[in-house]
């Protein structure tokens, strides 16, 4: 077999040292001139991969950053034989396969998403060798799920990496998961290790401390475009871990109240239930016709209910006093409205729902 390798880091090294090691032929590009030189030396790879010589490959690997490996692919596309397979290890799956499958049915060939489940926390060719997928999971995410014929074959052209187990999803699950499993614990093994504490940690820490660190020494700059890519999941990862920190009284938070987090760039900002109340309160009797906000002693003496769901978007529960003489469709509706609008605008936050009760009217 001839296999075609697309960027010579950890996993490509890794890659071609295991393809090479079960006597294949291995071509690789990488734009890194001197290492590319170097790994033909040291005897991983035979020849530059060039779009000359693509035409021989059966499978192509495509070990690079997600926007790099759908650029490749669609620069490369035209001159790889229409019975190759091409398959990328990239760390997210939707931006990639939804091109990529595209670019395979127009060209002919066929295309497999993929994502080896192994690494260490150092990056380059410096730390590839043969064994590091031996054993390991690799998710493939197929352009079918029921040909269990044509995964075998992926299975078959895959094995001189070793892989132990093998998943087969859709690449918007892939992406769900991944946030939690894997782009959540890199995210939290940064901030962890950027505790003032933690440079006196020394004689103080054992095994508990270096599996949560671990992870902390990572490429910022692929790590980066992953999360950045993949960042609606991460937003709903991140909160529903920030919300369990609150739970465990991590995040001192005054009475037990509940808080809204919005992710910013430079941190984050922490919105309490009682200013979204605030807000619902003065919008609503800003409405022309509305006299006040009914309490109700089911609601503990409240006047309104807020349910914050896990992706952060609220529904909102208000109890109204409409003044007589008005319609009291119409003033719901312009007091859902107004709510609306004040709690998008001013929290920053996306209202699902406003239920508006119209409890009592009020006489003149």
């Amino acid at each position: 077999m001839t296999v075609g390798i697309v960027g010579l880091g950890l996993i490509g090294g890794s890659l071609a040292k295991a393809y090479k090691k079960s006597q294949h032929t291995v071509y690789s590009y990488d734009i890194d001139k001197k290492m590319l030189d170097f790994a033909i030396l040291s005897g991983a790879v035979d020849d530059i991969l060039s779009f000359e010589n693509i035409n021989k490959c059966n499978l192509v690997l495509l070990c690079v950053y997600p926007d790099a490996a759908v650029e490749y692919l669609s620069a490369a596309a035209p001159f790889i034989d229409e019975n190759a397979f091409v398959i990328d290890c990239c760390g997210t799956k939707e931006k990639v396969c939804n091109a990529c499958f595209d670019i395979a049915k127009k060209y002919s060939f066929t295309f497999v998403g993929g994502h080896p489940m192994a690494g260490t926390q150092y990056s380059g060719f410096k730390y590839s060798k043969a064994s590091l997928f031996k054993g390991a999971y690799m998710v493939l995410v197929p352009p079918a799920f029921d040909d269990m014929a044509f995964l075998e074959k992926v299975k078959e052209l895959l094995s001189p990496a070793q892989f132990g187990h093998f998943s087969v999803i859709s690449a918007k699950e892939h992406d769900r998961i991944i946030a939690f499993t894997s782009q959540l614990a890199h995210v939290v093994s940064n901030a962890y290790v950027k505790s003032p504490s933690a440079k006196t940690h020394k004689g103080f820490s054992a095994g508990s401390y270096k599996d949560l660190t671990r992870v902390a020494w990572l490429n910022e700059v692929m790590w980066s475009e992953l999360c950045m890519e993949n960042r609606d999941n991460m937003t709903k990862s991140m909160s529903c871990h920030f919300r369990a920190r609150r739970d465990l009284g991590g995040i001192p938070m005054a009475e037990n109240k509940r808080y809204i987090t919005q992710v910013q760039e430079n941190g984050n900002v922490m919105i309490s239930e009682d200013v979204i109340a605030t807000i619902v309160a003065h919008a609503a009797q800003e409405v022309e016709g509305v006299e006040g906000l009914h309490t109700r002693k089911s609601w503990g003496g409240k006047n309104m209910r807020i349910s914050i769901a896990e992706d952060n978007s609220l529904t909102i529960e208000c109890n109204l006093i409409v003044k007589y003489g008005y319609s009291v469709i119409d003033i719901a509706k312009n007091a859902q409205s107004a709510v609306t609008s004040a709690v998008e605008s001013m929290a920053g936050v996306q209202v699902a729902q406003v239920n508006m009760n119209v409890c009592r009217i009020a006489r003149q």
